[in-house]
């Protein structure tokens, strides 16, 4: 099962949407027949469905070439060690920061400790670390068949997430993980390496960033006029009040 969002996009994994296991992110699916790449992993708790509905696009597995890892919590990256195994082409790719968790964090450093005491996984969760193939910088370009995906660096959500710009189908779509939502909302949560501090320093950046698709890591997505809720969030930080979060 999966949804077609536009000619070569499509989501094959989400909780919100029942395409996978409840605590799935969105998994985006990008491909152009002869190379493909996924945006993020889900949890890990049920790779097998993940990677049927993959099989279900009519996408080769051999030509998966990027595993894009918006960040290191467990609902996205979780799965990335079964979907490697999966997908003997894909390289892994990351910030350094994610790199480190995703890697060798502890439940800690990985906010999965307050997270389970929120009941947000279950207790006998376990994260499965993996190693990073792909180390990206800001501004870095990425091929992927005809298309080229631009990678920013986003302090706020995370230390080191990382926001994948694509450009495809004349259309500039941005695969933004848990950093930024619709309606301006922003991804700060109480957990480590999440501050307001890090969207004072990374809004600036990002807002004028000229996007038709805005792809979240939850809740809904926008396949055109992206850019206004990027411009929303960074308004949103220019008075004393409080962001809207998620």
């Amino acid at each position: 099962m999966y949804i077609k969002l536009e000619k070569g996009l499509y989501l094959i994994g989400s909780g919100l949407y029942g395409l996978s296991n409840w605590k799935d992110c969105s998994v985006y699916l990008i491909s152009d027949g002869e190379e493909s790449a996924l945006v993020d992993a889900g949890a890990g708790m049920d790779d097998d469905t993940l990677y049927k509905n993959f099989l279900e696009t009519g996408n080769d597995p051999l030509t998966v070439r990027y595993l894009l890892l918006t960040h290191a919590h467990g609902d996205h990256a979780g799965g990335l060690r079964g979907l490697k195994d999966r997908f003997p082409n894909a390289k892994i790719v990351t910030s350094a920061g994610e790199a480190y968790l995703l890697e060798k964090g502890s439940d800690e450093e990985l906010g999965l400790t307050l997270a389970k005491a929120k009941g947000a996984y279950p207790k006998e969760y376990c994260y499965r670390h993996v190693k990073t193939d792909i180390t990206v910088s800001e501004g870095d370009e990425l091929r992927l068949g005809g298309s080229c995906i631009r990678t920013y660096i986003a302090a706020g959500h995370t230390l080191e997430s990382v926001l994948y710009l694509l450009e495809k189908n004349e259309k500039k779509y941005l695969f933004c993980g848990d950093y930024i939502f619709l309606r301006g909302i922003i991804g700060l949560i109480n957990a480590p390496g999440s501050t307001l501090e890090g969207y004072r320093e990374s809004l600036p950046r990002i807002q004028n960033l000229p996007i038709d698709a805005l792809l979240p890591g939850h809740r809904e997505f926008a396949l055109n006029n992206g850019e206004r809720f990027l411009k929303m969030a960074a308004d949103n930080m220019k008075t004393t009040a409080l962001p809207p979060v998620m």
